[in-house]
């Protein structure tokens, strides 16, 4: 099955397909996430990318700077998906989590929300 799995992330890059790898650790597969990664022109699509990597290598620093540098780039509120804030959780890391924080108090409810609830905190 993982040969299987392999061989498709590397033909398309399907988030389920990724995420199903992640499930089952697949160092293997993160050259053909890098790949996907390296084509994404989007920043939540290279922080979705990045966090995958990041999830199978158990941290990894490049992959934490790419998210930190992408989610800056963000220009207008609807780039900020609440859903974006649950890949950036994943990297554990101080400066994201502080990014994160910053939209804890946002003026759109489900903004706040997801931020709140991301970094674990109590959201009523």
């Amino acid at each position: 099955m993982k040969e299987r799995l392999l061989q498709m992330i590397k033909d398309d890059g399907d988030y389920l397909i990724a995420e199903t790898l992640v499930k089952l650790n697949s160092v293997e597969a993160t050259n053909h996430m890098e790949i996907w990664l390296n084509k994404a022109s989007s920043p939540a699509v290279r922080i979705k990318w990045a966090s995958f990597i990041t999830e199978i290598r158990n941290g990894d620093l490049k992959m934490e700077a790419i998210a930190y540098q992408e989610f800056q780039n963000f220009k207008f509120k609807y780039e900020v998906e609440s859903i974006i804030f649950y890949d950036l959780i994943k990297f554990q890391s101080d400066r994201i989590n502080d990014l994160i924080r910053n939209y804890i108090d946002h003026k759109y409810f489900l903004v706040s929300l997801h931020a709140k609830r991301a970094l674990g905190l109590d959201d009523e």
